[in-house]
């Protein structure tokens, strides 16, 4: 299993990950590597034990007014965030440099810590089965920038040569409230970049910007640093005072898998990938299918009611909004072995949808975004399905009753 630690070459960058954890260790690693054309910017480490004093205080005024910025960033980490627990660890945003001169700063640690003690945050790492010890964590904190603009790019882990990329425009009201977030989502197929088929119609104006956010992920390969038997989905913000790129985050999204078989083609419920206009799926099931029931849905929570009421059952989830906050306890069972998203919104990965992709991933399972409205209106409420994919052909076949 490529994923963990194992997913990682160098033994320095493994003990970074495993004491700092998968976030905050990542990023400490290559910012010390001072990798040509890849920005990070400085933070403060603190390991478990350790308390903000005086002089680290110092460091951070300094370190924020040398990025321009009047704010920090306290994020949480664990080695087992490296491939799960997204949006789970608690991250504290735009603490104002006022609160960095003084006592503050130390409630605002203390705050950070007493959350990844949650029963909540323990319940989901036991439920994804991501070993957790919240003793363990430790906190980064780093100047903070209010990104107008930002980038999430992700390797397709059963299309050799597919990179996603998602632009990710970021709106606040006049008082700094952020609001929904609008997404301009691009494929580079072999390194020639296109528009997704559906998408904003801004698609020459972000062209610039999906090609640096693809850059930013050729040079943390060429670091040699992390396998190809791994895909990788990274996090990367546009600098606002000058729109250089900025990397934020480094995950693995899933094993990468290749399938050595043709579906059915008899059904006429398919997507086809190789036609390029569906290229946001994946998976690969094994070759006689998965038998999965169809839960249609309004909202992604739904799907407890369906798993009370028919415990481990396997199933595949397809719900009506995805647009909500992502919540710590959403966090489905290994019964979930499907996710599927129609054009409501964008086919986008945030983080609302990386984490169901993740999890349906994880089970041998798959994940379509963006699924043609002929495929998804055919997978019927309360009804069951066999599903075929060999990570480019997608074929659903009813289940004769």
């Amino acid at each position: 299993m490529p994923l963990g630690v194992d997913g990682l070459n160098g033994e320095k960058l493994k003990d970074d990950v495993r004491t700092l954890g998968g976030k905050n260790g990542i990023q400490h690693f290559l910012r010390e590597q001072q990798v040509e054309g890849l920005t990070i910017l400085p933070s403060e480490i603190l390991l478990p034990n350790d308390r903000p004093d005086f002089a680290m205080r110092r460091r951070l005024r300094a370190l924020c007014k040398d990025c321009g910025t009047d704010s920090a960033i306290v994020r949480t980490s664990i080695e087992s965030d490296l491939n799960g627990l997204v949006d789970v660890l608690p991250t504290i945003k735009d603490v104002p440099i006022g609160l960095l001169l003084g006592s503050d700063l130390a409630e605002v640690v203390r705050s950070a810590r007493k959350e990844c003690h949650s029963a909540v945050v323990k319940q989901f790492a036991e439920i994804e089965g991501s070993p957790y010890k919240p003793e363990k964590v430790s906190i980064s904190i780093t100047p903070f920038l209010r990104l107008k603009r930002a980038a999430i790019v992700t390797e397709h882990p059963n299309q050799n040569g597919v990179v996603l990329i998602d632009i990710v425009e970021l709106w606040r009201t006049s008082d700094g409230e952020e609001l929904q977030p609008e997404y301009t989502t691009y494929e580079s197929l072999h390194n020639t970049i296109q528009p997704s088929r559906r998408t904003s119609t801004t698609i020459s104006e972000l062209l610039p910007s999906a090609e640096k956010a693809k850059d930013v992920l050729s040079r943390v390969r060429s670091t040699g640093y992390f396998t190809n038997d791994t895909a990788l989905q990274l996090e990367i913000g546009f600098h606002p005072k000058d729109n250089r790129t900025v990397l934020l985050q480094v995950r693995q999204l899933a094993e990468i898998k290749r399938a050595n078989f043709a579906v059915p083609t008899e059904s006429p419920i398919t997507i086809n990938t190789q036609d390029k206009l569906y290229l946001r799926a994946f998976g690969i099931t094994p070759s006689e299918g998965l038998r999965l029931s169809i839960v249609r849905c309004e909202i992604r929570g739904d799907y407890q009611r369906f798993e009370s009421e028919h415990s481990g059952t396997p199933y595949i989830l397809v719900p009506n909004n995805i647009s909500a906050p992502l919540e710590p306890w959403e966090c489905p069972s290994s019964s979930m072995k499907g996710y599927i998203v129609d054009l409501r919104p964008k086919p986008a990965l945030p983080h609302q949808n990386t984490r169901f992709v993740q999890m349906a991933l994880k089970q041998g399972g798959i994940a379509i975004l963006a699924a043609p409205a002929e495929f998804a209106s055919k997978l019927t409420r309360n009804s069951e399905m066999i599903f075929y994919s060999n990570g480019y052909q997608f074929v659903a076949t009813p289940v004769e009753n």
